[in-house]
């Protein structure tokens, strides 16, 4: 017999952060530094994550050159609770080393490092810290831009005109 079953599902895809290519000055570095937080909150440990930055394609270094002092000078490494940094820990050491192997791989398939990487932060060789990770030159068919990485990794997209972005979302 047919019966109605009660079930939640996640259908949601990987969240998609556009920066449209009408941002100018401080506008444009706001969007940047606030899409950073959005990507990093609770070390990436959340379903909304915005961790595919979609951006003009004539704008990307520019815009990487904003994330790249975003992530060097305020996502510090640490205990946040103690006063010790702003990006704290993941929740255990196969989270830590599922996102690494998601670094790693990110680099296999030839996108741009522009600040991280998969090993662990120099101040932090203990623990389940993760490096805030930054990557340029993504496309939607790399792993990092596909699957959820649920850690403090950033994927940055170029595309061509607002249609592009769409699409690429």
């Amino acid at each position: 017999s047919t019966t109605v079953k009660r079930v939640a599902l996640e259908l949601g895809g990987k969240s998609a952060n556009i920066i449209l290519d009408d941002l100018e000055g401080d506008d444009l570095d706001r969007a940047v530094r606030k899409g950073v937080g959005s990507a990093y909150l609770n070390s990436g440990q959340t379903c909304t994550a915005f961790t595919r930055m979609l951006v003009p394609r004539f704008r990307q270094d520019e815009i990487v050159g904003i994330l790249r002092d975003e992530v060097e000078t305020t996502w510090t490494v640490g205990d946040p609770a103690a006063g010790e940094g702003r990006l704290g820990p993941l929740i255990s050491d196969v989270q830590r080393d599922r996102v690494q192997g998601f670094i790693r791989k990110g680099i296999d398939e030839g996108a741009t490092l522009v600040a991280g990487g998969p090993d662990a932060p120099d101040d932090r060789p203990t623990g389940y810290y993760v490096r805030p990770t930054v990557f340029a030159d993504v496309d939607n068919s790399m792993r990092i831009a596909q699957e959820e990485i649920f850690g403090p990794v950033l994927s940055v997209l170029p595309y061509d005109d607002t249609d592009d972005a769409v699409r690429i979302a």
